[in-house]
Parts: C-alpha cells; sequence; structure tokens
C-alpha cells in the first residue's frame, strides 16, 4: 500500500515525506523532511504540507481498496511537529466506486507541463472540485477573470524575482533548508476515518 504514496505529486518531485511503520499497533506515521524542502521556492514549508498531504490522500485510498478502514490523525504530537499525521489500519471496509476510481487515477496521475489552452473549466468541473475540497474539510474559491489576472501578474513577478538572483534555483543538496521544527505548524485538526496516501524513511520501513 506504501507503493501508492509516492505517486503523489509533490514540488519539484522532492517527496518530501518519510513514513514509520508501527506494526504492533497497526499505524504508519507520515512525517514531513525538512531536508528536502526547497530554500528558496518553499521557505515556509507550504509545498511540504501540500506533498504531504497529498502522499497521505493516496496511502487513505490504497488504505481503502485494500478492505480495512483508515483512520486518520493530523498532527497528533504537538510536540512533534515534523510528524505530519497517523494512519490507523481500523476494521473491515468495502470500498465504494469513488474510492475504486481514485485508486485507478493515482497511477494514471502524470506531470503536465504543456501550455493551458484557452477554453474555459466547464461549471460541473469546477463544482465537483469545490465539492471534493468541501469532503476533506477545506474550501476551494474559483477567482473570476479580474483575480484570476490579478494571480498571473503575482506569479510572474515571483517567478522573475526568483530567477533575477545569483544563486541558482535548481534543487541542490546546498540550496535546500534543513530546517527545524517550527516551520512545520498548521493548525491542528480532529481525528478523521475513510478515505482518499510516500517515500519509506531510511531503516523504518
Amino acid at each position: 500500500m506504501l507503493r501508492a504514496a509516492p505517486l503523489a505529486p509533490s514540488m519539484h518531485n522532492t517527496q518530501p515525506w518519510r513514513f514509520r511503520v508501527q506494526r504492533d499497533v497497526q499505524t504508519i506515521e507520515l512525517y514531513a523532511d525538512p531536508a528536502r524542502m526547497l530554500a528558496r521556492s518553499d521557505p515556509h514549508g507550504r509545498a511540504v504540507h501540500i506533498g504531504c498531504g497529498a502522499a497521505l490522500f493516496n496511502l487513505r485510498v490504497a488504505v481503502a481498496v485494500a478492505g480495512r478502514q483508515p483512520v486518520v490523525r493530523l498532527l497528533p504530537a504537538p510536540g512533534e511537529p515534523s510528524l505530519v499525521a497517523t494512519l490507523r489500519f481500523a476494521g473491515p471496509h468495502r470500498p465504494d466506486e469513488a474510492e475504486q476510481d481514485l485508486h485507478a487515477a493515482v497511477t494514471a496521475r502524470h506531470t503536465n507541463r504543456g501550455p493551458y489552452s484557452g477554453r474555459p473549466v466547464p461549471p460541473g468541473v469546477l463544482a465537483e472540485l469545490v465539492q471534493a475540497a468541501r469532503l476533506e474539510g477545506a474550501s476551494l474559491s474559483v477567482p473570476g477573470h479580474l483575480e484570476a489576472q490579478r494571480l498571473l501578474r503575482l506569479a510572474a513577478d515571483a517567478e522573475t524575482g526568483l530567477l533575477g538572483r545569483a544563486a541558482p534555483s535548481r534543487a541542490t543538496p546546498g540550496s535546500r533548508n534543513r530546517r527545524s521544527s517550527p516551520c512545520f505548524r498548521p493548525p491542528p485538526a480532529p481525528a478523521r476515518t475513510g478515505c482518499a496516501p510516500a517515500r519509506p524513511c531510511s531503516g523504518c520501513c
């Protein structure tokens, strides 16, 4: 099941996660790996958390499709903020069609670096994305035309700033910050169950 987790997307494919398997309590621990954080592109670790969340989602899907109920706790140890989540294997679970479709999509996902088309996203697709975010306890705001133009300008300015710096922006061991735990302090969240989760940590799995 862990094979599904590393297929999650992450910034520049850094895969900023580690996993520890606790077989005696049937639990998998997910850690953020600050050594794989990009100091210039992601100074506050936001992309690290997004990547870890995607890996956790893949793992949840894989566990559910394997016939077990995944029970997730986010930030279970306040004194250890790099421990992003734990996933416990609970009782039997019969995966539904949506979970099976998600599991099939895990291996089909790939990076597309082609240009965007000028076609608008159909309203039905936007509604499905908003609902998918809501099911995960999040919210998705769809920008209008003016807001989208503003965001594009901000992204262009940020890219220009990064490219204009003297130091190389390519991900190298020297360009990553080995940051301490304060970078990993998003707000706590309650335990949750259900679906739809990674690179095993060395010596742990």
